[in-house]
């Protein structure tokens, strides 16, 4: 009778260990991306110039979408993304629009959008 409540107490113990530890390694299924839309990049000064309000962005996971505020800047809740897969996000101002394209969502950064690259023109995915 006691090697019952033994083994009882053992496999309870277990079973709690398990639900725990699945619980807290368990990532959440969705993540928070914030970012910004502007006109351009200024070279001459690093620093992105002309934000844009109004602007709607969404992106190719989901069906999520958000408008910019004055300064430009969004905010997207959005379903996690594997490591080893591309989102898109693309920013749309009226007749204008571009995009960016990031592997993965794991660790999420600042999603900045530039809808007039001097670079590589207008409208292009950029990798980031």
């Amino acid at each position: 009778m006691q090697n019952r409540n033994v083994i009882a107490g053992v496999a309870l113990m277990l079973l709690v260990a398990t639900l725990v530890t699945l619980s807290v390694s368990r990532r959440p299924s969705y993540i928070e991306i914030e970012g910004h839309v502007y006109e351009r990049y200024e070279p001459t000064r690093d620093a992105p110039a002309g934000p844009i309000g109004g602007a709607k962005v969404s992106n190719d996971w989901d069906s999520a979408t958000a408008t910019t505020d004055s300064l430009g800047a969004f905010h997207l809740r959005i379903r996690r993304v594997a490591g080893d897969e591309w989102i898109k996000f693309t920013a749309r101002a009226g007749e204008r629009s571009a995009c960016e394209q990031r592997l993965g969502s794991a660790k999420p950064a600042a999603v900045d959008i530039f809808l007039k690259d001097l670079q590589t023109g207008p409208g292009r995915c950029q990798p980031n």
